[in-house]
């Protein structure tokens, strides 16, 4: 499905479950170009408990959640665990590293990642994945795959429009692009090696 046709149900509970499964990083991207504001209120409510949340497109919701500096931080700081490649596999004790490199490299005889599109993922404690969700949460907008982190680091005249239409005025996305800069990079390797790594 694509997200028009999910706007499109008349029954919310079959309207939330499918958005929920369209963002989860298991299915392949939803195309939000044209309907940020939509997108942005989903991904929002993403980050809260789903039994606090009947309607995924419950904009007043969006608009609190948001507006909540304590859980706006909260998912910011999640943004310090995205990654390339997931250094907890296959061992889940690793803890305290991350890996975004640009390059891929290809070796012969073996199977590895580098013909599929480069997409970031997120690793750190399950109890805050909800939280990750913000920033972490990728789709497709004017055919780019972006994540909110990429959007708040440079908006475009329709995402201002959409944080705006959530109570989010332009000195305040300022200020959480200098909060996502610090946690946001595009290229980081760890400086050791756990000893749980391979």
């Amino acid at each position: 499905m694509v997200f028009k046709e999910l706007l499109a149900l008349d029954d919310k509970e079959e309207q939330t479950l499918q958005l929920r499964r369209g963002f989860a990083p298991y299915t392949s991207l939803l195309d939000v170009t044209s309907n940020e504001t939509l997108a942005l209120i989903a991904i929002v409510n993403l980050t809260l408990k789903r039994a606090n949340v009947p309607d995924l497109l419950d904009k007043k919701l969006a608009k609190l959640t948001l507006n909540d500096p304590g859980h706006l931080n909260s998912c910011i700081a999640q943004i310090s665990w995205l990654h390339s490649h997931n250094l907890k596999y296959p061992d889940t004790r690793v803890a305290g590293q991350r890996l975004i490199a640009d390059d891929r490299f290809s070796y012969e005889g073996g199977i590895n990642s580098t013909v599929l599109p480069e997409l970031l993922g997120w690793s750190y404690n399950s109890s805050s994945v909800n939280k990750a969700k913000l920033f972490c949460t990728t789709f497709i907008w004017q055919q780019q795959r972006l994540n909110l982190a990429a959007v708040v680091l440079d908006p475009s005249k329709e995402w201002l429009k959409a944080f705006r239409a959530l109570g989010i005025n332009k000195a305040q996305l300022v200020e959480i692009r200098e909060q996502v800069q610090i946690g946001y990079k595009h290229s980081h390797y760890p400086e050791e090696v756990s000893d749980y790594s391979p």
